[in-house]
């Protein structure tokens, strides 16, 4: 059922969101199952960027099939954030075997960064190398004007978190 669910909510945020780029989260099982390549998939109907955020929270079991669906889904303008990069099943290869055009660090590298020299290090590096690959880097979790400025400091491209602001309804509804 994961695809189908998948499916329902890309349907309700293209919907909701007919204005505004989106960030749409998708199990690996999905590149699996189908639903993603369906001529009436609900995504291909928007004018906005859509990114498909692949989580790293689990593990990708077909690499080979999944680069094909992602091959397609980029030829209908479709973009790929992998998603928790440094949590669960995250594999640094990912960055360069699915090409993503974002990634996306997990909270758990942002965390006292401004303190932890060595992270500081790792978190440079990896956004060296994403920048080397032609993606973009996204942090994660940022709730302090230290998290942030560290950031900064290691070239992330973007942040999000607390710090910036809490989520909410979307008051342009």
């Amino acid at each position: 059922c994961c695809g189908l669910l998948g499916r329902l909510i890309r349907q309700v945020a293209v919907a909701d969101c007919p204005n505004s780029a989106l960030f749409l989260n998708v199990h690996p099982h999905e590149l699996e199952e189908g639903w993603l390549l369906r001529d009436d998939e609900a995504m291909y109907a928007s004018d906005n960027p859509i990114f498909l955020e692949l989580t790293e929270n689990a593990p990708i079991h077909d690499l080979v099939e999944g680069r094909d669906v992602l091959r397609e889904l980029r030829k209908r303008s479709i973009s790929l954030a992998l998603d928790d990069l440094g949590a669960g099943y995250s594999n640094i290869r990912n960055i360069a075997e699915l090409v993503p055009d974002v990634v996306k660090l997990d909270r758990g590298l942002v965390s006292n960064l401004a303190k932890e020299r060595r992270m500081r290090v790792l978190v440079e590096a990896v956004v060296r190398m994403c920048n080397a690959l032609g993606a973009r880097v996204v942090a994660e979790g940022v709730e302090s004007a230290e998290e942030a400025n560290a950031l900064r400091g290691c070239g992330t491209h973007f942040a999000q978190g607390y710090f910036y602001g809490r989520p909410g309804p979307n008051l342009s509804v």
